[in-house]
């Protein structure tokens, strides 16, 4: 049996789940401009859109492991049918996954095979870097074209973003859309795309 989502008001979005809340106060605390259910892809709406130079979509799922991001991501993909070829990234229950701080796990862009087809897309991680030309928290890949998605700096620009640094932003995040007592969720005004 699995947990039920609260549904939860944030940025003047009424979202499906206090999770998701969570994330675009998240999104918010780091700076990053972000669009709720953007696209309708035959039926499936993934849950955010990132903008910068290579746009990001991201999903919100319950995930704790390794393995549940791996099998979430996959089913998102499988959800979009084809419908994006750009990033596609699952966050879960939080930012730190086995002590380690990630943003989370997911596919990066198809790049074409030097023969003209598309290559297979692999799962990855996605980390939190700090852009030294923009002075702003970044996300990139590990293995993946490098350059931040949000400005296209190169990860030379760049150093690791603290991890104390993104416990204490998910913290603050975590807080902006906490529950209160008497079935009321506090609303907090956030910046969005």
């Amino acid at each position: 049996m699995g947990i039920a989502a609260v549904p939860s008001t944030y940025a003047g979005y009424q979202m499906r789940s206090r999770l998701e809340a969570r994330w675009a106060a998240m999104f918010d605390a780091v700076g990053w401009r972000w669009e709720y259910e953007p696209a309708d892809c035959a039926g499936y709406s993934p849950d955010f859109l990132i903008h910068g130079v290579h746009p990001v979509l991201v999903e919100v799922r319950p995930a704790v492991t390794y393995e549940d991001y791996k099998t979430q991501a996959t089913s998102v993909l499988t959800r979009l049918g084809g419908q994006w070829t750009g990033d596609v990234l699952v966050v879960g229950v939080s930012p730190v996954m086995g002590g380690l701080v990630h943003l989370g796990l997911g596919f990066t862009a198809q790049d074409p095979h030097p023969s003209g087809r598309q290559r297979r897309r692999e799962v990855e991680f996605f980390d939190w870097s700090w852009c030294t030309p923009c002075s702003a928290v970044r996300v990139n890949t590990r293995y993946a074209d490098p350059t931040h998605r949000q400005c296209g700096h190169r990860p030379t620009d760049s150093a690791e973003v603290a991890p104390w640094r993104v416990r204490y932003d998910w913290a603050q995040a975590c807080n902006r859309v906490r529950w209160v007592p008497g079935g009321r969720h506090r609303r907090e005004t956030g910046r969005s795309g």
